[in-house]
């Protein structure tokens, strides 16, 4: 291993991108050194984070020992290891040359087993504990309770080890298939024993988790860690009661049998929880297995020698489920809930902290006191027997009566952890709607449901007559008391810069750059609303496409999969040489002679290409082979390179452009709004339509909440209420059929920065960037919008027209009915369904790994905008007037006198003289023409001159056509 000089480590960054690994709340601190952050549970901040000035970061915790920590010296004291292996960590987290994590191994030796070494037998070599033993045992703060000097703190832990029957190892040896191997632990990869008599358990706590538990011996079918000594202690408890002559008859009686139990018992997850709640002196039990069952009879039995059960599960997805299974179980144990800010901490792994052990490295015993002092069971009812007046017992059928009182705070805490709650609306006259969320799902309900659900359960359950009658008269579940059910404030962002979830009916997807994995429902620490839930049973299928960059730099797709009828749709809105590969080149031998030399010509195509197209389309025969066999493709055989290379990058950028827009997570740097328009050139308006826009739409339409708005409308952008249906939950606002002077500017704030939502006879609300939609813009025009800060904001995909309506411009109409023998999305099957999502899925994952922008070919697009930039007014008059017969390319022209002229052919009187430029300016762009050659400009970047002698200065245009000479005249 390297040397590694701490100086040349912390010049890195100054130790800083470890101390945020450690501590995330820090992040904010880099910036603003006034700022405190948390590293453990208290009610104000006090550590703080500094920058040396050698460029060290350290970080002080005031409301401890106020000592400055670098990166290192976290490590050490997080992970309770020496400085070489903390100097390692921080080395092989920064990925420093040479250097690689401190291997966590024990040292192992094998031979070929010996004669008294029989087959799967393991012997153990025992050892005292040492300090690095004991103290990897225990959490921070659980060690500190353990005494006030390490030496005390030694001795107990010690002592509470070996009283759990937990033994230290120095080695040892397994025979399996004829060999022995030796395994020895080492200061960094202790190895300990569970020793239960026939049946042990080995611990190794440095281990990976699928290896760091192993059994040896008789293992009982079921098991209770710290049972035994539970029970035997109170066997000690009962012997005390009665050698003080305990009295039943005393008044003190009842206080008596309570001392007769122990005060409580504490189950925990596992063997390292149960050491450290040991440490704050409870006593703990637990389950030889994560997998084992509570049995009824165990829960009787801790009762039996206990006056309270604690349940301190996990708090990680799975934790809380099965934590919320035995409460549901056992109404009468009470569970204590880590805090959920435990989550925001890392563990030497990067892992988000979850259990005890975690906690107790950042929360001190009065803080685990307190949740324990406040933890409550789920049963939601108070019981005591039913007395007259004079206090007697009142009796029922030869039985004393019981009366039931409705628990209002243990009766918000089962509903809540049954999943209802209120959430907080800015859109509802209370502020709060109530929500029953389930399995990561959150659903809108009335708060009748919540009644239904306690008599229900009631029922269920077969309970007491009077308790469900005292159920239904009671006050306590009317909506107005119901409103003290707890906010809920889950984690609705299911995305993040670099990931994506879609929620399915029994899944949901987690999508990054590097591929698509299946999580299971109800796992997850995300939750989403009912309605964004897509109600299909997904399955992952292998990817479909490939794309990558040639080594010109070009984009090229590899198409795997065309299953998804969908991506084939796609494919043939990409397919903008359509005509000349079907109508043309396939049916070359229709040609004359003479046309054909010319079509040579014209697309400088060799004689062996020519050939080619000859006799592909030389038969019916061939010409059905070629249709089908590119049915749906992009690289037709009858295409050039450059034609293959154009309709590919159409595809990859269609593809780019639905990831984007799936992507619910708002980049700055991407502020943009994705625009689809079509790629023919037409007379400017006309609408034509057809391409297959829309229905590009309908399909974000199934993954993302949407908001529609009429494009069509000129005046969209004057309406105060345009954005009143949008809230938090829109994913998408779709600019439907945008007009052609719809003013892009309106929405140039939206797409930046907040947006203002001004719902009818309601107060207004702000929508902050990271919270507001994505937007979608379709359009039958051309886009007059195309100054730099409108492109900035502007994601272009364009629609080829192998998709249309037969307006006279086509010798038929086709449709995707026409592919497909059936509409999309109406006519899908369940597989359709699936390879649908599974390609939108695919589209994300490709948007959620490219760094730069993927814009269209825009040759076609470039030119429809400045149609529409110029109108077709205009248009008609610049082709006339600047005609080769015109005779005014090619020479100063009087300004006044074009602008005269061109109000004369028109009769319009609205271009102003700017605009009258722009409009020129936009015609030569598309003829590629220069307007106003730089060597005629003045210092003011015009031309002006004094025609014909006059001795008033004029302003001139000048159109230079491509090999154009200037000419002063």
């Amino acid at each position: 291993m390297n040397r590694i000089d701490i100086k040349d480590l912390l010049a890195i960054d100054g130790g800083l991108a470890y101390i945020v690994h450690r501590y995330p709340d820090a992040r904010e601190s880099e910036t603003k050194s006034s700022r405190k952050f948390k590293i453990r549970n208290e009610k104000t901040a006090s550590a703080g984070l500094k920058k040396m000035k050698d460029g060290t970061w350290i970080v002080t915790d005031f409301g401890e020992e106020q000592k400055g920590k670098n990166a290192v010296t976290i490590a050490m004291e997080e992970d309770n290891v020496d400085f070489l292996t903390a100097l390692h960590t921080v080395a092989a987290f920064y990925q420093f040359e040479g250097v690689e994590m401190p291997t966590r191994k024990p040292i192992m030796n094998k031979w070929t087993a010996k004669p008294e070494e029989a087959e799967g037998v393991m012997s153990f070599d025992f050892k005292e504990f040492d300090l690095s033993d004991i103290r990897s045992l225990y959490a921070e703060y659980a060690w500190r309770a353990l005494g006030h000097t390490d030496e005390a703190r030694m001795t107990a832990g010690i002592q509470k080890a070996t009283y759990l029957h937990l033994k230290c190892l120095k080695s040892y040896t397994h025979t399996k298939n004829g060999v022995t191997r030796e395994y020895t632990s080492t200061e960094l990869f202790p190895i300990f024993l569970w020793d239960e008599g026939d049946w042990k358990k080995l611990y190794k706590p440095r281990a990976e988790k699928a290896f760091r538990f192993q059994s040896y011996g008789k293992k009982p079918d079921h098991f209770i860690h710290g049972l035994d000594q539970a029970q035997k202690k109170f066997g000690q408890l009962q012997a005390q009661a009665d050698a003080e002559s305990y009295d039943p008859d005393a008044p003190d009686a009842e206080e008596k049998r309570k001392q007769k139990k122990l005060p409580e018992l504490m189950y925990c997850s596992g063997g390292s929880d149960a050491l450290n709640v040991f440490a704050l002196g409870y006593d703990p039990i637990w389950p030889n297995s994560e997998t084992a069952e509570l049995l009824a009879s165990d829960v009787k039995e801790f009762f039996r020698i206990a006056d309270a059960l604690y349940n301190i599960p996990d708090i990680d997805g799975t934790g809380k489920k099965a934590a919320h299974k035995l409460a549901m179980e056992y109404l009468a144990m009470k569970t204590i809930w880590l805090p959920e800010e435990l989550r925001e901490f890392r563990d030497g792994n990067g892992n988000s902290c979850k259990d005890l052990r975690d906690y107790l490295n950042r929360f001190r015993k009065f803080d685990f006191d307190e949740l324990k002092r406040v933890a409550i069971p789920y049963q939601f009812w108070d019981e005591d027997v039913s007395r007259d007046k004079e206090g007697k017992v009142r009796f029922k059928f030869g039985k004393p009566m019981a009366q039931f009182v409705f628990n209002n705070v243990h009766g918000y805490n089962f509903l809540f952890r049954n999943g209802f709650a209120r959430i907080p609306s800015l859109k509802e006259k209370d502020g709060f709607t109530f929500v029953h969320v389930h399995n990561n799902i959150v659903k809108p309900i009335d708060p009748s449901k919540v009644k239904d659900f306690i008599h229900g359960f009631l029922e269920e359950r077969k309970m007491a007559t009077d308790l469900r009658n005292t159920m239904y008269r009671t006050p306590q579940l009317s909506d107005s008391s119901l409103a003290n059910l707890p906010l809920f404030y889950g984690d609705f962002k299911t995305y993040g810069p670099d990931y994506q979830y879609i929620f399915f009916q029994k899944s949901a997807w987690k999508i990054t750059a590097a591929g698509i994995a299946e999580e299971k429902a109800g796992s997850l620490d995300k939750v989403i609303w009912e309605h964004k839930v897509i109600q299909h049973k997904a399955k992952l299928m292998d990817e479909m496409f490939t794309i990558s960059k040639t080594a010109d730099g070009l984009w090229d797709i590899d198409i795997k999969d065309k299953s998804c009828m969908f991506f084939r749709f796609l494919i043939q809105t990409c397919r903008v040489h359509w005509r000349k590969e079907l109508e043309e080149r396939l049916k070359m031998g229709d040609m004359s002679g003479k046309d054909r030399k010319k079509y040579q010509e014209q697309y400088g195509l060799s004689e062996e290409e020519m050939d080619v197209m000859l006799v592909q389309g030389s038969t019916a025969e061939n010409r059905a082979d070629y249709k089908k066999t590119y049915q749906f493709a992009v690289d037709g055989g009858l295409l050039l390179p450059d034609e293959i290379a154009e309709q590919k990058l159409h595809l990859v950028n269609r593809i780019f452009a639905i990831g984007y827009a799936l992507h619910r997570y708002k980049n700055p740097a991407r502020p943009w709004a994705v625009f689809a328009m079509d790629n023919k050139l037409s007379d400017d308006g006309e609408s034509h339509g057809g391409a297959g826009k829309g229905l590009v739409a309908k399909a974000l339409y199934k993954l993302a909440t949407k908001v529609q708005l009429d494009g069509r409308n000129p005046k969209l952008a004057e309406n105060p209420h345009v954005f009143e249906n949008v809230d938090a939950d829109t994913d998408l606002i779709h600019v439907e059929d945008a007009n052609e002077f719809l003013n892009f500017g309106f929405f140039f704030a939206p797409l930046t920065s907040s947006m203002t939502i001004n719902p009818k006879q309601k107060r207004s609300f702000e929508l902050g960037f990271d919270d507001s939609p994505k937007f979608w813009f379709d359009t039958n025009f051309g886009d007059r919008m195309t100054d730099p800060s409108s492109l900035r904001r502007k994601l272009y995909t364009v629609f080829g027209d192998y998709y249309h309506e037969n307006n006279g411009d086509y010798k038929e109409s086709w449709t995707p009915n026409d592919d497909f023998g059936k509409s999309l999305f109406t006519d899908f099957t369940e597989e359709d369904w699936n390879a649908f999502y599974n390609f939108m899925a695919q589209c994300l994952r490709f948007y959620l790994s490219c760094e730069e922008k993927i814009i269209p070919p825009m040759t076609n697009v470039s030119k429809r905008n400045l149609m529409s930039e110029m109108g077709d007014h205009f248009r008609g008059w610049a082709e006339v007037f600047f005609s080769p017969e015109a005779g005014n390319l090619d020479k100063l022209v009087l300004k006044e006198d074009a602008m005269k002229d061109f109000e004369n052919s028109t009769k319009l009187k609205t271009f102003s003289s700017q605009r009258f430029l722009k409009a020129l300016k936009s015609w030569t762009k598309l003829h590629e023409y220069t307007l106003n050659p730089a060597e005629l400009l003045n210092s003011q970047g015009r031309i002006v001159r004094r025609p014909n002698g006059s001795d008033t200065p004029k302003e001139m245009v000048y159109v230079r056509t491509v090999d154009g000479e200037i000419d002063e005249l």
